[in-house]
Order: structure tokens, then C-alpha cells, then sequence
């Protein structure tokens, strides 16, 4: 990030987010348990591909994402 910084200034901050996030399928309805201390840390996003993987067990995790 280096071509912002310099041009912009300030500086960058790598950071990673363990978000998880679980659930069961029951028919056609999904059952998410989250993880509270995450809530609006990508927690959507997880739970997004999880209801998909879920829905699709041949859906490419990454694509979904």
C-alpha cells in the first residue's frame, strides 16, 4: 500500500477478523448460531456463505464469498 501512503500520507494497518459462525439446515430453513462479540465484523458475510454452502453442498465457497 505503499503508492497511497506516499501519495496521501497517514499510514496502513494490515488487520484480520476471526469471525465464526455456524449453522444447521432443517428443510429449507437455516439455523445460524453466531459468535455476539463479532456482530458487524464480516459476521453477515459469513453467515451469507454459510446459508449458501448450506443451501448448495457443490457451491464453490470462494465464488460465493
Amino acid at each position: 500500500m505503499p503508492a497511497f501512503a506516499d501519495d496521501e500520507g497517514g499510514a496502513v494497518v494490515n488487520v484480520a477478523i476471526a469471525t465464526h459462525v455456524r449453522g444447521s439446515l432443517d428443510g429449507d430453513r437455516v439455523n445460524i448460531e453466531r459468535d455476539t462479540t463479532c456482530g458487524g465484523l464480516g459476521s453477515s458475510a459469513a453467515e451469507h456463505v454459510l446459508t449458501e454452502a448450506l443451501r448448495n453442498a457443490d457451491a464453490d465457497l470462494d465464488e460465493i464469498a
